[in-house]
């Protein structure tokens, strides 16, 4: 298990590379434009939905829910605090690459949208998975595709990023909740630490 999570941490780590060099150094995508402007062409009821899914106070709201919903298996600071430095990643990355976004100002590579949503499910799935049942894995699965999907299709509908952007969220998101989870297994095996274990809830502990 750990040589396949090892496997995935490290094919992401290559794609990521191999798209952040792709845009420097070429600029656009092959299917970015495509895929965009099939995404733009939603009806509005579709993008509204996608856009306020994506929102940050949406964002905001389901990392305080889950959060606490599943405090039984993860510390609630584990999942809040992983979000924290999202915003300083997302800066460094962008500036390294310098994309343009398609429509007003700002950089677009990667979408930082698309890295706070999949990095939240990834914690949540990461720690809850083994303690959930089948049909509760298959409910929770849909429910992490539909809502990653409708981020990065509001925010590529808005105009804010190119498809790829949002691959490249989504790719962040992968290496850095995979270090995340290695850290953790470390600091409560090596030094013991029981400051970020879950919380005891009455009747489920």
């Amino acid at each position: 298990m750990r040589s396949e999570r090892r496997l995935i941490w490290l094919a992401a780590i290559g794609k990521l590379v191999f798209l952040s060099l792709w845009i420097r150094h070429f600029g656009m995508v092959p299917g970015d434009r495509e895929i965009m402007m099939l995404v733009r062409a939603f009806p509005e009821g579709i993008v509204r939905f996608c856009a306020f899914a994506g929102g940050v106070p949406t964002i905001a709201g389901l990392t305080v829910l889950l959060a606490w919903l599943h405090r039984k298996y993860v510390h609630p600071l584990t999942v809040i605090g992983a979000m924290v430095p999202i915003p300083i990643i997302e800066w460094i990355l962008k500036h390294l690459i310098g994309r343009p976004r398609p429509l007003g100002e700002g950089l677009a590579f990667p979408s930082g949208h698309a890295i706070a949503s999949l990095t939240l499910l990834l914690l949540i799935a990461g720690y809850a998975w083994s303690g959930r049942s089948r049909t509760q894995r298959v409910v929770f699965s849909l429910f992490f595709l539909i809502y990653v999907v409708a981020v990065g299709v509001g925010r590529v509908a808005l105009g804010f990023h190119w498809p790829s952007d949002i691959l490249g969220g989504w790719l962040v998101a992968v290496i850095y909740v995979s270090g995340i989870l290695r850290f953790l297994q470390y600091w409560r095996q090596e030094a013991g630490s029981r400051i970020l274990a879950p919380l005891n809830v009455r009747g489920n502990s």
